[in-house]
């Protein structure tokens, strides 16, 4: 039967320049008097990174938009049963830092971070720190794209599944897989992202003199242009009955509808009636492809 273990996290924060590393000086067990790196508990059902976030700010008031937090390793203590998570980030600015229960300092690297009587975690925090410092603390480039991916980003893949919606949620480097009933539903649950990708029809057509998005995929996949199916003009995504949405089609767009298309138009047309009721989309929907 495997563990439940706890968890608890670590920051090693930089200052802006990297030349030092904030600390703070624990005022209760353990390694009271000591100094350690900030940070706390990871809440029973708690994102990890969330935590991280949370915590930092929490006893240092440093926030989301003053530092990017890397994942930078996992220890586990399997006779305590706890899981440490260390991040790593380096403040975009000068801080004024609001210490919560344990005083603040900043430390030069040149301090001597292996020394027991004045720092915690068994000479752990040495290892710690020179593997925070081989660290990248930029994004990294997409070598297919040359587009910049942000570690702090929010992307959210979504498809249509039986019963609502699947969705592949990548937050913070982290992946979930999540089930919401409706587009709607996702939107207000993420209302701030950076990519929002759907596998879905978007733009459609109402007559022949319409751009046909499934024309546009099929120049950009040649060799799978079997796996593009039709796409139904607008007035038949909007017919109440099976009978009504093939003639719509074919008078509109002179074109017939296999099976798989006829299966997914409540989902075209859900996602057709959001995209029209929501026509700003910077302000509810960031980017939306």
């Amino acid at each position: 039967m495997d563990l439940i273990m706890k968890k608890c996290n670590c920051i090693v924060v930089f200052n802006d320049d990297k030349s030092k590393i904030l600390f703070c000086k624990r005022m209760k067990d353990p390694y009271i008097g000591l100094y350690n790196f900030v940070g706390g508990k990871v809440d029973v059902g708690e994102e990890s990174t969330i935590a991280a976030y949370r915590e930092l700010y929490e006893e240092t008031g440093i926030s989301r938009e003053d530092i990017r937090l890397y994942r930078l390793m996992d220890i586990t203590y399997y006779h305590q049963e706890f899981i440490l998570e260390l991040y790593v980030g380096k403040l975009s600015g000068e801080k004024e830092l609001i210490a919560e229960a344990n005083p603040l300092v900043w430390l030069p690297l040149t301090d001597d971070f292996a020394n027991p009587r004045r720092f915690a975690g068994e000479q752990n925090i040495t290892h710690i720190v020179n593997v925070a410092l081989k660290h990248p603390l930029k994004g990294n480039e997409n070598h297919n794209t040359g587009k910049r991916l942000k570690m702090d980003s929010l992307c959210i893949g979504v498809d249509g599944c039986k019963g609502g919606w699947i969705t592949a949620i990548i937050s913070s480097g982290e992946l979930r897989v999540e089930k919401f009933a409706s587009v709607d539903e996702i939107v207000g649950r993420y209302e701030k992202f950076d990519e929002f990708l759907i596998d879905m029809v978007i733009g459609l057509p109402s007559n022949n003199d319409h751009i046909r998005p499934d024309t546009v995929a099929r120049k950009l996949i040649p060799g799978r242009t079997p796996t593009i199916f039709a796409v139904p003009c607008r007035q038949a995504v909007y017919a109440e009955s099976e009978q009504e949405i093939i003639e719509k089609n074919k008078i509109n767009i002179g074109k017939g509808l296999v099976s798989q298309t006829m299966a997914i138009m409540p989902k075209m047309r859900e996602l057709d009636s959001f995209l029209n009721e929501n026509t700003n989309p910077p302000a509810k929907l960031g980017r939306m492809e």
